[in-house]
């Protein structure tokens, strides 16, 4: 009886390690992630990705941005759009009076940035 019990045991942790050895299933079995964007939250991302675009390139269409675009807030951005699955927002920097344009899913994934208001 005890070898049985202690089989079970092992059994039951080597298939409990197994799942989650695999993380990229559990995201998916996580129901916080799906629809919770918003426009607040879209546009701290824009905010956060000006701040690090400023630093090195992330493989945007527009490169690196020059220093002044860490001092964008929350007012020089504007959501044009919202379709539900992506957001459209424009960022002005008011310094060298300049506009981009984040393309950004509504996972918080950023689509795309460019110059043009044109995906």
């Amino acid at each position: 009886m005890k070898a049985l019990f202690l089989l079970v045991a092992l059994f039951g942790t080597a298939i409990s390690s197994y799942s989650f050895a695999h993380l990229d299933k559990l995201k998916r079995m996580d129901h916080s992630r799906h629809n919770h964007m918003n426009d607040k939250k879209a546009v701290d991302i824009v905010i956060l990705l000006t701040q690090k675009m400023t630093f090195k390139d992330l493989g945007y269409k527009v490169g690196q941005l020059p220093a002044s675009w860490q001092n964008i807030t929350v007012a020089d951005t504007t959501v044009l759009s919202d379709t539900g699955d992506v957001y459209i927002i424009s960022a002005l920097n008011t310094e060298i009076n300049k506009i981009l344009y984040f393309q950004i899913a509504n996972d918080g994934d950023v689509i795309a940035v460019s110059e043009s208001n044109v995906f």
